[in-house]
């Protein structure tokens, strides 16, 4: 997940503003792709994403429809609204080219606009 921050209860998380519109990208080979921190990659070595869906709940709106990037590792997608307080949590779920289905939840977290 490009989270730089997890919740007491280990789910990656970022903040946004009720008027912002924000991308948010899932990433299921982060040390492969480089990310700072990556330990380890959740695809196996030449697998790939084939299938993804992003649920995301009331109170958000999905802008456009969810991509499958970075040479099909990882899940891109916008989000808009929310509710300034309000937590909601995101599963993605993806379908691999090895038949494998993985849901990872990214969480976020409105602010009041400043």
């Amino acid at each position: 997940m490009d989270c730089a921050r997890v919740d007491s209860d280990g789910i990656p998380y970022r903040t946004k503003v009720p008027g912002s519109t924000l991308d948010y990208r899932a990433d299921f080979a982060p040390l492969t792709n480089g990310e700072p921190g990556a330990e380890t990659d959740w695809l196996e070595a030449g697998e790939t994403i084939t299938g993804a869906v992003v649920t995301v709940p009331a109170g958000l709106t999905q802008v456009g429809a969810e991509s499958i990037v970075d040479n099909a590792t990882g899940v891109l997608f916008f989000v808009s609204g929310g509710t300034a307080g309000g937590e909601y949590d995101i599963p993605i779920e993806v379908t691999t080219s090895g038949a494998r289905v993985e849901v990872k939840t990214v969480r976020i977290k409105v602010l009041a606009a400043k």
